[in-house]
C-alpha cells in the first residue's frame, strides 16, 4: 500500500513539473517570440528591437534604421508563419528556441533563437542562426 501511495506521489509530481514547464515555454512564446514576428510581419523596427539585445541587436541595428526596412519587411514575412519545433531549457534565465518560418510559396526557414532574459524580466532574442537539414 504504501509502495502505491509513493508511486503515486510522484506521478503527480511528474505531473505538476511538466505543467510549470510547459507554462514557462508558453510564456516565453506570448511574451517574446509572437510579438516579435507580428511586429516583422507588420514591418515595425521599433518593437523589432524591443525584442533583441546584442550581439543581435548590433548585428542588426544598421539595418533597422534604414528607411526602406519596414517595407522590406512588411513584404518578406507578409504571409509567413511560425511552427515551435522546440524549446530547450539552457538555464533558468536562456531558452533555445527551434522554429519553423513558413511562407506562402512552400519555402520552410528553420531557424534556432537563443532567448536571454533580461534584467527587467523579460525574453530577448540575443542570437539567430539558420538551420541546414
Amino acid at each position: 500500500m504504501l509502495a502505491k501511495k509513493i508511486i503515486a506521489y510522484c506521478f503527480i509530481l511528474m505531473l505538476l513539473s511538466n505543467t510549470s514547464l510547459h507554462s514557462a515555454e508558453n510564456s516565453v512564446i506570448e511574451s517574446c517570440i509572437t510579438p516579435f514576428f507580428s511586429a516583422l510581419k507588420n514591418g515595425d523596427v521599433v518593437t523589432v528591437e524591443q525584442y533583441i539585445a546584442d550581439p543581435l541587436y548590433s548585428e542588426l541595428k544598421s539595418r533597422l534604421n534604414a528607411e526602406t526596412y519596414p517595407d522590406f519587411l512588411r513584404k518578406y514575412y507578409s504571409n509567413s508563419s511560425i511552427k515551435i519545433i522546440n524549446i530547450n531549457h539552457i538555464s533558468d534565465d536562456q531558452k533555445s528556441v527551434k522554429l519553423d518560418l513558413n511562407f506562402s510559396s512552400s519555402e520552410k526557414q528553420s531557424l534556432e533563437l537563443i532567448l536571454q532574459r533580461a534584467a527587467d524580466g523579460k525574453w530577448k532574442i540575443t542570437n539567430q542562426s539558420e538551420i541546414r537539414e
